[in-house]
């Protein structure tokens, strides 16, 4: 097993919930792996000596210990195994160790060497890192962990809107559903990170064009584009440009193919606009546009001839346009 078979081991149990690793598992990483990954607080010591690996399956499972006393008075150990029945352990094989998230968080925070103050917003599942140069803006960069879990809104409402923040998974990047606003950038550490011999590295070159490449993406998308003060110069031009209802209706549908539901097409236009919105509006577009199954086709055929620039540009420059009338 090398170092970065290891990294990638941790990161999903990062994503798990209450993993261990055992005397057996870890004897069969790289030497000296262990006593690093303490050291940069990734990994900690598990509570609950209670437990122990049993050695008769070779770490297959850990069962509750039970005691007995010996001819020398002092409690011998064993534990219950589904083949091998009773079977005696020692100490050393009640030893384990979990994933350290504040430690995770710390360690990333440090090796980006990000600015702003480092802060934990959700204990043991959302941090705040500190922020990143990109372009002309800084962007938030926070580490998320569990974001696929069921509980998962009660964390991301907690992370920045209009989706300008980056957000770092250690493995599993969550549905688009989960997040209540924008979908944000999101990134995942196995696409960025590896295992060296003294520290965790970071690839700062590929994080950041993950960054770019997503920007790139939702704005070819989008109805306006993605940076709040491009979008405010474009507003400036075009806020007084009447248009036909048959615009406005590809707008509310676009709207709709981004943001995914009539909700939260309606919040983002009234956000990015500054007029209201409804939800019914979205709506009755999207029916006299022959429902959402005809809606997602088109948008599917679109994406497959972008190569036709007039037809793209004419599109974008009707959906773009959103005034008052």
């Amino acid at each position: 097993m090398t170092l970065d078979d290891v990294l990638n081991l941790l990161l999903c149990a990062a994503d798990d919930t209450d993993r261990v690793f055992d005397v057996f598992d870890v004897q069969q990483w790289p030497s000296g792996c262990l006593e690093m990954l303490c050291g940069l607080g990734i990994l900690r010591e598990a509570s609950g000596g209670h437990l122990a690996s049993c050695p008769a399956c070779n770490g297959g499972h850990r069962e509750r210990i039970e005691y007995s006393p010996s001819a020398t008075g002092e409690d011998r150990m064993h534990i219950w195994c589904p083949e091998s029945m009773r079977v005696e352990v020692t100490a050393e094989m009640c030893r384990g160790w979990e994933i350290n998230p504040r430690g995770i968080a710390k360690v990333i925070a440090k090796t980006m060497d990000l600015n702003g103050n480092f802060t934990e917003i959700v204990p043991s599942r959302l941090w705040r890192l500190g922020r990143v140069q990109h372009g002309n803006t800084t962007r938030e960069v926070l580490l998320g962990i569990g974001l696929h879990l069921q509980d998962a809104g009660s964390v991301t409402i907690h992370v920045g809107k209009k989706g300008r923040s980056v957000v770092i998974v250690p493995s599993i990047v969550p549905d688009d559903r989960v997040w209540l606003d924008v979908v944000p950038v999101v990134i995942s550490l196995d696409q960025i990170t590896s295992l060296g011999d003294v520290r965790l590295e970071i690839d700062g070159l590929a994080f950041m064009n993950m960054i770019t490449e997503w920007d790139e993406y939702k704005n070819s998308r989008s109805l306006l584009p993605h940076d709040p003060k491009e979008q405010e110069k474009f507003l400036e031009q075009k806020i007084a440009s009447g248009i036909k209802a048959s615009e406005k209706d590809a707008i509310y549908i676009a709207a709709y193919l981004e943001f995914g539901s009539y909700r939260r097409a309606a919040s983002g236009l009234t956000e990015q606009t500054g007029q209201r919105v409804t939800k019914g509006q979205i709506e009755r577009a999207v029916i006299r546009a022959g429902g959402i199954d005809k809606c997602m086709r088109l948008e599917d055929s679109r994406s497959v001839s972008r190569s036709v620039p007039s037809e793209t540009q004419d599109i974008k420059k009707k959906m773009m346009v959103y005034g008052k009338g």
